[in-house]
């Protein structure tokens, strides 16, 4: 799509190396090479092997495309949003209007229905409703950066990839204290979540990022797995089996968004750490 030229493509590495504060013997232990080659790099004597440039790229905050044209693009340069990414985001702005609702129903129920006194529980009730809201404001304003394809807001992505790490693990703590038909709904899927994205996103290690994606996978497709055995063995009331099949839907929604948000972009290297 864009005619290499070693010249550029050197000084935007050293710009986005110099950027990112780390040296070239650094950035060369992390590709596997030696600090000369990224010296050859940076005064244009050659290019990076194909095969380290999806892994530079993701390290300097940058696409491939960018890399060898050696300048950032314009956002119409870029490749166009594919439907997918979309979607992802579709789905991520759902489960935080679905927590939002289901929040303020229950504080609604519970202050002018049943009008039930206030307590501990309540308030551990309220704190997990701001957590959840929390978590999944992060998680679409983490979708919504990826439909870019590149980190053009660099606050707005450390902030959510933040907030996903830190809000995944306060609700999967929490929901080991939860109850429901005699089975712990262990969430650890939220806190493999905000891990994957982290070190994608704050951290730019695609490796580790990629090994908690797939970690994050197993264990949305194992939660919705269990719900769903829960839910057709249950003999319980109507009202538990509601309850039931509103976590099926969410772990279904959520384990969708996740599959669309990875495999949107085909290699979470070759686009950028948003």
């Amino acid at each position: 799509m864009f005619e290499p030229d070693p010249g550029r493509t050197g000084l935007l590495i050293r710009q986005q190396r110099n950027l990112a504060k780390i040296t070239q013997k650094k950035l060369a232990e992390e590709l596997g090479v030696t600090d000369k080659a990224v010296s050859k790099w940076e005064t244009g004597d050659g290019l990076p092997d194909i095969a380290l440039l999806p892994r530079l790229a993701a390290r300097l905050g940058l696409t491939t495309d960018e890399l060898l044209a050696g300048r950032q693009l314009d956002a119409d340069e870029l490749e166009k949003t594919k439907p997918g990414s979309l979607l992802a985001f579709g789905l991520a702005a759902y489960l935080f209007l679905e927590q939002l609702a289901k929040g303020l129903s229950t504080w609604l129920a519970r202050n002018f229905l049943v009008k039930e006194p206030g307590g501990p529980a309540d308030f551990a009730a309220f704190i997990l409703f701001l957590m959840s809201c929390l978590y999944f404001y992060g998680l679409a304003s983490w979708a919504s950066l990826q439909l870019t394809g590149r980190d053009k807001v660099k606050k707005d992505i450390y902030i959510s990839s933040w907030i996903l790490l830190v809000a995944g693990f306060l609700l999967s703590l929490f929901s080991v204290m939860q109850n429901i038909s005699s089975l712990q709904l262990v969430r650890t899927s939220y806190f493999w979540l905000g891990l994957a994205v982290f070190f994608q996103t704050a951290m730019k290690r695609p490796r580790p990022g990629r090994i908690f994606a797939g970690i994050t996978f197993l264990a949305l497709a194992g939660e919705f797995i269990l719900q769903l055995l829960v839910l057709l063995s249950s003999q319980a009331a109507i009202g538990l089996k509601v309850t039931l099949l509103s976590l099926v839907l969410h772990s279904l929604v959520l384990l969708v968004f996740w599959a669309l948000a990875w495999a949107g972009h085909n290699d979470w290297e070759k686009a950028s750490p948003c």
